[in-house]
């Protein structure tokens, strides 16, 4: 068999990078997302291929100094590293020694970074091909390393193509869970620290033009291939998953019957949700099946600049699925948008009331950064805010702060750490907390997370 090795690389002042193609950004608190696209990868090509994972970003990172002689060691055939768009110098100087000093092995990469044809262009004289989409990897051709053109998840020039939205039916081996099994993971909604990811679908049906899923095709994997998953983890003795759908709960009919399963695993679990798809019926399933808590993307109390973005939903709807999931016991997360140019320092500072008024559990406020492939980029570039490449920005704001609109860079995140204060400070969200039915575990982490979360906005770079 040969070999196949996934590296995460290290990353600037030991900072919590996750890199993902559609999920890539800096932790804003004390938790880490488990690289998504890896664990698939694993699952892809199991029975292809000997598959190792090593990680410059967890706490049994081997020393970088080792690499070369650990590479020289090993020798895997194939080596596959992940590179994202926020840290992308740092990951293209670590490519380009990965590509000096191991001459003998084929190099992929894959991340969000390569959605931009300007990235994508530095990195093709240094690998082999890049990972455009783990669920249409073909790993019969990827091992064997036949001609790139003929593997739909696979490309070697400037044609990144990402598919339409006409749902795509897809099934692999299960994922090789204990390759990511690594205590520095942590989730910040989870009951027991030890978790694991599970992605039932790859990409958004949905089309909101701030998201770089947005451009994503929708993949599925039949409910039948998904529980030969939970199997292998219930034997691993995982009690907490996270399941990383950009938003769960599609197609309806896999899903149901996925759900139906899922109660006799006795898995505690949380996952993103858009409140159009809410019915009372899903949500029952799903606090059946173990859902404990759901992130919802709430952006910003204004939604005729969500109808803009091609956002279309309204508060009221989110209103009875908060309502609706709170009488199931189900916590809600709201996600907050910070800098869009049609925003006010009026507007923004609402978004506190909202989430007040919404009874959200949790909020987090993110500022607008210009993601690969979103309109938002669009605009930073055409204003010459920005150029095409090395502009790093995430929506924690520690490298960069973008100001699209009149409120500058200095002040959105004054916003941002006002709100923090606004919405968690306060005694009656401290004692609701204290006293949560949740267990000590749950508490414990979110504690952690909470203090982080202040340390890390109140050290951002103020522009």
């Amino acid at each position: 068999m040969k070999k196949i090795l996934l590296i995460n690389p290290p990353t600037p002042d030991d900072r919590k990078f996750t890199r993902n193609i559609g999920c890539a950004a800096e932790s804003k608190g004390s938790y880490l997302l488990k690289p998504v696209d890896f664990i698939l990868i694993s699952g892809i090509l199991a029975n292809h291929a000997e598959v190792s994972f090593w990680d410059y970003v967890s706490s049994k990172k081997p020393p970088i100094s080792r690499l070369e002689n650990d590479l020289d060691k090993s020798k895997p055939d194939i080596i596959i590293v992940a590179m994202i768009d926020a840290i992308f110098e740092n990951d293209f100087n670590f490519l380009k020694m990965l590509k000096k000093i191991s001459a003998n092995s084929s190099i992929y990469c894959l991340g969000d970074a390569f959605i931009e044809k300007s990235n994508v262009e530095l990195v093709l004289p240094y690998v082999n091909g890049i990972v455009a989409n783990p669920f249409l990897l073909d790993p019969e051709d990827f091992v064997n390393e036949y001609e790139i053109k003929r593997n739909p998840g696979l490309f070697n020039d400037n044609s990144f193509k990402l598919g339409n939205k006409k749902p795509v039916m897809v099934e692999f081996s299960p994922p090789q869970h204990h390759l990511f099994d690594d205590e520095f993971y942590k989730w910040p909604f989870a009951k027991f620290s030890r978790y694991a990811c599970v992605t039932t679908v790859w990409g958004c049906p949905y089309s909101c033009r701030y998201c770089t899923a947005a451009r994503f095709p929708f993949h599925y994997r039949p409910f039948e291939n998904i529980i030969q998953e939970l199997e292998v983890l219930k034997s691993l003795k995982f009690r907490e998953l996270y399941i990383t759908d950009l938003s769960f709960g599609l197609p309806l009919s896999n899903v149901t019957s996925l759900l139906s399963e899922m109660k006799r695993f006795n898995f505690s679990r949380s996952s993103y949700f858009h409140p159009n798809q809410f019915s009372e019926k899903l949500i029952d399933l799903m606090s059946e099946a173990g859902c404990h808590t759901i992130i919802v993307g709430v952006e910003t109390s204004n939604v005729e600049i969500l109808k803009e973005y091609q956002r279309n939903t309204s508060h009221d709807t989110t209103k009875q699925l908060i309502k609706y999931c709170h009488k199931k016991g189900i916590e809600v997360c709201g996600d907050f948008l910070l800098g869009l140019s049609q925003q006010d320092k009026h507007e923004m500072t609402n978004n506190i009331a909202l989430a007040k008024e919404l009874k959200l559990d949790y909020a987090s406020f993110n500022l607008v950064a210009p993601l690969p492939g979103t309109v938002i980029r669009e605009e930073a570039i055409k204003k010459d805010i920005i150029t095409n490449t090395f502009h790093e920005y995430d929506s924690l704001g520690n490298s960069n702060i973008l100001s699209l609109g009149k409120v500058p860079s200095n002040e959105l995140n004054k916003i941002r750490n006002k709100s923090l204060v606004q919405f968690y400070m306060i005694p009656r969200f401290l004692i609701s907390k204290i006293f949560s039915r949740g267990s000590l575990g749950k508490f414990m982490i979110q504690s952690n997370n909470f203090l982080r979360m202040f340390l890390k906005a109140f050290k951002t770079k103020q522009k």
